[in-house]
């Protein structure tokens, strides 16, 4: 007997699917797919790459299990400052994005 194939997941179905899993997931080619959890090695090697690189002043990293906004911003003399956001409005500048925090997990 064959089993039929699995549906592919669009990003909205996605993050549905991916509130309060445990783990890391990312959807590849429509599928979600376990992720190894992040080294502090890696961590710190995108830490080091978003130093180096002046031309990368914002980085966003959405924790779906706890609703948070991690983000790094370039500071004063190229200081790298993070905040954690759980609400209110998050401003990119540059290029001028803004957005609610709350809007990064909606889901339709």
């Amino acid at each position: 007997m064959s089993s039929a194939a699995p549906i592919p997941m669009d990003v909205d179905a996605f993050l549905v699917w991916a509130e309060g899993r445990e783990g890391r997931w990312e959807l590849r080619d429509g599928q979600p797919m376990t992720m190894a959890p992040e080294r502090a090695v890696h961590a710190l090697t995108k830490y080091a790459a978003q130093k180096s690189l002046p031309s990368v002043e914002h980085d966003l990293i959405l924790d779906l299990g706890r609703r948070a906004t991690i983000w790094h911003r370039r500071g004063q003399a190229s200081a790298i400052e993070t905040r954690i956001l759980r609400d209110g409005r998050i401003r990119l500048d540059p290029p001028g994005l803004e957005a609610e925090v709350g809007g990064l997990f909606a889901v339709a």
